[in-house]
Parts: C-alpha cells; sequence; structure tokens
C-alpha cells in the first residue's frame, strides 16, 4: 500500500482542483493574456526537457530499448502539440483549450509514472496495463466533477487525453527507470488485470451515460435540436425556473453550486444565437432564437452575467431577424450546439444492454475461471 501513497496523493489533489482550475486559468488569461499563455508553454517545455535530461543521464544500460520508450514519448507529445494547434480555427480559444491540455499532459503523465512505479516489480506486461486501467477511473472522476459544477465542463474526449499522457508517463517510466526483468506473459495475474479493466469500463460508462447521451428533438416548426432533456423534462424545467427566478435569478456562476444543465443549455444557444447574428447569418440566428423562446423561454428574461442588459430580442429587432432570415425546410434543420457533446444514439436503453454485460463479463470471468 505504501507504493501506492504518492499516486494516491496525486489523484486526491487533482480531484479536489477540479472544480477551481477553471477559474484560476481564466484569472491568468484576463489578466496576463497572452503572458499566460507563453508562460504555461515555458513551463512545460522546460518541464519536459528537465525531465528528458534527467532521464538521458541514468541511460547507461539496456540503451536503444529506453532510448526507443524516450523517443516515443516525445514524438506523442510533439503530436498531440500539432493536433491541438491545428484543430481549432480560433486563436485565442486555441491557446486556452492548449494551456488545457498541458495540464493534463502534466498531472495524469505523472501519475501514470508514480503508478508504474509502484507496479514495477510485477516484471510483466501488467506493469504498463495496470497504470492505464488505474488512470481511466481516476480521470473519470475528475471529469465526473468538472460535469456536475457550475464552473467546468467534463467531457469524455479530456479522460482520453489523460490516458494518452497516461501513455507518454509509461514510456517515460520504462526509460527511467526499467524492470530488472521482463515477460510479455501475464501469468497468475489475469484477475487483477480484469478486475481493473471492469472499473475502468465501469467507470467510462458511467461518465459517458450521464454526461453524453442524450434526445435530439425535432419540432416541426423550427427543425432539431440536441438536449440532456426529454421535451417533457424541458417543459417541466421551464415552468419550474420561471417561478424560481423570479425571486433567485442566477447571477453568477460558483464551483459550489451544482450545474444547472437546462441553464447551460440555454445559455449554449445565446451565445450560438448572438454569434450568429454578429456574423451576418440571420437564419441560424432566427432557428436559435425560435428555441429559445419555445423551449427555454425564463433564460431569455434574465440578466447577462457578463454582460448588461437582459437575453431577449425586443420585438423590433425580431421582426427585423425574420424578415431578413431565409426561408427554408425546418426538416432540414440541425442546430449545431452541443452536436459534439450530446449523441442521441445509441439510446440510453441500448447502451445499458451492451455495457452492463460487459462490466459483469468483465469482474466474472476470472472468478468462474478460477473455480473450474
Amino acid at each position: 500500500m505504501r507504493r501506492f501513497l504518492p499516486s494516491i496523493l496525486l489523484t486526491t489533489a487533482i480531484v479536489l482542483s477540479a472544480p477551481f482550475m477553471g477559474l484560476i486559468r481564466d484569472a491568468l488569461f484576463s489578466r496576463f493574456a497572452g503572458a499566460a499563455v507563453r508562460g504555461v508553454a515555458l513551463a512545460f517545455v522546460a518541464l519536459a526537457a528537465a525531465a528528458f535530461f534527467w532521464a538521458v543521464l541514468r541511460i547507461r544500460y539496456r540503451r536503444w530499448p529506453r532510448y526507443g520508450a524516450l523517443a516515443l514519448a516525445a514524438t506523442l507529445l510533439a503530436l498531440q502539440e500539432w493536433l491541438t494547434s491545428a484543430d481549432i480555427a480560433d486563436v485565442s480559444f486555441a491557446a486556452q483549450v492548449n494551456v488545457a491540455e498541458k495540464i493534463h499532459l502534466i498531472e495524469y503523465g505523472l501519475l501514470a509514472f508514480l503508478l508504474y512505479r509502484a507496479f514495477r516489480s510485477a516484471g510483466d506486461f501488467s506493469l504498463v496495463l495496470m497504470p492505464l486501467l488505474c488512470l481511466i477511473p481516476a480521470g473519470v472522476l475528475e471529469e465526473g466533477i468538472q460535469f456536475l459544477v457550475e464552473t467546468r465542463l467534463g467531457e469524455l474526449r479530456d479522460v482520453l487525453l489523460n490516458l494518452y499522457a497516461g501513455v507518454c508517463g509509461v514510456l517515460f517510466g520504462l526509460a527511467f527507470d526499467p524492470p530488472e526483468s521482463f515477460r510479455w506473459s501475464l501469468t497468475g495475474r489475469w484477475r487483477g488485470l480484469y478486475d481493473a479493466a471492469a472499473l475502468a469500463v465501469l467507470a467510462l460508462g458511467s461518465f459517458f451515460y450521464f454526461a453524453h447521451l442524450g434526445y435530439e428533438h425535432m419540432d416541426p416548426e423550427i427543425g432539431r435540436f440536441r438536449s440532456w432533456h426529454t421535451l417533457e423534462e424541458l417543459r417541466e424545467a421551464a415552468t419550474d425556473r420561471a417561478v424560481k427566478w423570479r425571486t433567485e435569478p442566477p447571477t453568477e456562476l460558483s464551483p459550489w453550486r451544482r450545474e444547472d444543465f437546462y441553464l447551460t443549455e440555454a445559455g449554449w444557444h445565446t451565445n450560438h444565437r448572438n454569434e450568429r447574428h454578429n456574423a451576418g447569418d440571420h437564419y441560424l440566428a432566427l432557428q436559435a432564437n425560435r428555441i429559445l423562446e419555445k423551449y427555454y423561454d425564463p433564460f431569455l428574461d434574465l440578466e447577462s452575467i457578463r454582460y448588461s442588459g437582459r437575453h431577449r430580442y425586443p420585438p423590433d429587432q425580431r421582426q427585423a431577424l425574420e424578415a431578413s432570415a431565409p426561408k427554408r425546410d425546418p426538416a432540414a434543420y440541425l442546430s449545431p450546439v452541443l452536436v459534439n457533446r450530446i449523441y442521441p444514439w445509441p439510446s440510453k436503453r441500448l447502451f445499458l444492454t451492451i455495457w452492463i454485460p460487459m462490466v459483469l463479463a468483465l469482474w466474472l470471468l476470472p472468478r468462474i475461471f478460477r473455480r473450474r
């Protein structure tokens, strides 16, 4: 147990800081802007260079396999940097994503290295697999907290990024401190691996079910849009918030409060409407405004948290928008809001029928084989 203490302490620190890291990052960006991005980038490069230089100094035997592991880890880090820079067109947003992803790489690369050290004495392939399998529940726990609090966004992509960082951390560990002996077999360790895999699949499936599975609604007058809620739940939420927000309107985001996903969806639709209107795309702005008026109407009468004024368009602005927007078939419209975050397929029922037996099989199989 003692050998796992460093990784347990680091996991605890990552999870407890999860609700507040977004606020810290936003404060750095608002105060230092580009300097914050350059500072984080330089710190990341300095840490990586120091770690790799230290590892090179330790390599005195089994040189080529260890140099190869270091080179592969460095290649994966460079590839991640290139993909992040090439994937996002908005330079400012790309810089913020870049900073967030570098923090993920540092945290989970170090955590994987510590877990590798804890499993190093195994001497077989489990010393590679077990750290990565243990990394998944830790990443899901952090992202789950981010998903549930107002100030953060939790998504499966970051869990996969954590696993990617873990691969780099394990490769670095193999180069830095290789096992005294190594076997590709897993003799006697199948049960532990199956249990770890069952826990990883359980954690991943739970997060995907709650954070990413939802519904695609078709409104014959507007078109299609996605939501975490059923249509009935949207109507009930609208009735509830219309009463609640008269006396207790949301005025700020807090890491101590649970996410109101009805509020979150309304905010995303409003941001999309405003961005499209400012860009001169009146059709998309009108469609987003129709969704807001029909399903998120109480939100439109709230004061904006970031800007002055309410979200509802005045009658003359709304009439001008309707007059300028082209007429199109609603059946062809799909709102881009939350399309990359909420998936209507597989359905929740279908997902459960596949996921639950998979978890049970991973947990039961080694016990069945052991009895036989």
